[in-house]
């Protein structure tokens, strides 16, 4: 199995965890074929971090995937936890 990162994803992704000197963590948007799972987007949502956990604010959570649904897009992809340690 691969797990891929689109260079603009990578580069956003990279920036948001240079610019914090505590754990982040990220939604990613998964498309999957075969064997090979690419990151297509992240999200940054509003979280608790420490330098060694992170937890995510239940009503940013709640307010993304309701405007995931608004776009009537698929929430059901954005299911990869990225953390950056």
């Amino acid at each position: 199995m691969k797990i891929l990162f689109p260079s603009n994803v990578y580069e956003r992704l990279r920036a948001y965890v240079l610019a914090i000197d505590t754990e982040i963590s990220f939604l990613g948007k998964i498309d999957r074929k075969d064997d090979v799972i690419t990151i297509s987007d992240i999200a940054l949502l509003k979280q608790e971090s420490t330098y060694g956990s992170t937890v995510l604010d239940r009503e940013a959570l709640g307010q993304f995937y309701n405007e995931l649904m608004d776009k009537r897009e698929d929430p059901s992809q954005w299911k990869e936890w990225i953390h950056s340690h």
